[in-house]
């Protein structure tokens, strides 16, 4: 069963205990994302629902997703947001290590005056 409102911006594909092991959550994901949604966001609602609707009797009978391409730049744009996060938890990791393995000054051992 799908459900839509047009109003409230949503769309779920529900599935009956008979179907959940060839339509999965992941799998009605993808349909509505890479099927329905590109349709919806050009105003095609009935182009949408018909071509949604296919893709899941396609997915029943057997037949699998294609598979999921992900564009270059989308590796670059998931880089550059999480740069940040990654670099400060270097930073943090290096001055652990520094101080687990003597970082400080001196040498340690005896000391005295000459």
């Amino acid at each position: 069963m799908m459900v839509l409102s047009v109003l409230r911006r949503a769309l779920r594909i529900e599935v009956g205990y008979g179907l959940e092991g060839a339509l999965s959550d992941v799998t009605s994901k993808r349909i509505i994302e890479e099927t329905i949604l590109p349709h919806f966001k050009q105003n095609d609602y009935f182009g949408g629902l018909q071509t949604g609707l296919m893709q899941m009797m396609q997915v029943v009978d057997g037949e699998s997703l294609p598979s999921v391409t992900v564009p270059a730049a989308d590796i670059l744009e998931s880089l550059r947001q999480f740069g940040p996060v990654l670099f400060i938890l270097v930073l943090v990791l290096l001055a652990a290590l520094a101080g687990i393995y003597g970082g400080g000054r001196g040498g340690g051992g005896a000391s005295g005056q000459w």
